[in-house]
């Protein structure tokens, strides 16, 4: 009886960590950059999105960048204080878009990579994007 009280927990934690290592990511072969660019001479601050998802397939609205504008930068990612979220469609295998300060009305935001495909459905990490330094 003793043993099998201490069987029994090495054995949950071995399935327990077997249950978390089979979620992962998909396997995509992508590129997605994210530089920042000032106008301060219009006083235009942007966040320029570019991609290549040559290598994957999907259809349009398969592949979506979420972003969610913060209102209290100095918590990063961990912001309790947020605007509504908004979504970017990826909708051509190379493309850009441009996320601009003043349309957000937020100094920073948080962004991720959604895909959802036949094969594949998963999201990327939060990543944090500031404006100012």
């Amino acid at each position: 009886m003793r043993k099998l009280l201490l069987v029994l927990p090495l054995l949950l934690c071995f399935v327990q960590g077997f249950a978390q290592s089979s979620k992962g990511l998909c396997d995509l072969n992508y590129s997605l950059r994210l530089e920042k660019n000032e106008d301060y001479a219009n006083k235009k601050l942007t966040a320029d999105f570019s991609w290549d998802f040559s290598t994957v397939e999907f259809n349009t609205g398969d592949v979506k960048l979420e972003i969610v504008p913060i209102r209290d930068c100095w918590n990063e990612i961990q912001a309790k204080k947020m605007r509504d979220p908004f979504f970017v469609t990826v909708d051509r295998k190379k493309g850009a878009a441009t996320v601009e300060h003043t349309a957000m009305m937020a100094k920073c935001f948080k962004w991720r990579l959604i895909v959802k495909t036949d094969s594949c459905d998963s999201f990327s990490e939060w990543n944090y994007f500031s404006f100012i330094d």
